[in-house]
């Protein structure tokens, strides 16, 4: 060792930065891959809630026209409406590839409307026409 240095040192240090920099690069591959992965089964599932919604508002609709049926055809067999007639025992149902859906009819007479107890400045849902018609008729009934 006559004072020169042997190459080792910095040829060393080169490896060094070398493989940190593959390393690095390594890393960077690895969360763009699981980025596209995430953004993908994201987008899976974005498509598969847009198809279960639809297939949901497909079901809705037909029980919808299942109900409007069954009211039309006791309409036209009588006026008079009973715990016996066909809307009021049946169980509507409706279905889709993906999703089925049954209904059944209620008669809501007798019940209270608890939206036509609220004094109208705190009902927290406008009054509709009924409830605006009875109001007025409580309003014309004072003295």
């Amino acid at each position: 060792m006559n004072g020169r240095r042997s190459g080792r040192g910095p040829r060393r240090r080169q490896q060094g930065i070398a493989l940190l920099g593959a390393v690095l690069l390594a890393a960077i591959v690895v969360a763009l891959a699981v980025g596209i992965g995430q953004r993908g089964r994201f987008g899976i599932a974005a498509a598969t809630r847009v198809i279960e919604a639809s297939d949901a508002d497909a079901v809705f609709a037909q029980l919808e026209d299942a109900a409007r049926r069954t009211l039309h055809e006791d309409a036209v067999a009588g006026n008079v409406d009973a715990a016996s007639d066909a809307w009021h025992t049946e169980t509507l149902t409706a279905g889709t590839a993906g999703a089925v859906g049954e209904a059944r009819l209620e008669d809501l007479q007798g019940r209270f409307n608890l939206n036509n107890l609220a004094p109208t400045a705190q009902a927290s849902v406008p009054l509709g026409g009924a409830a605006a018609a009875v109001d007025a008729g409580a309003a014309a009934a004072a003295p």
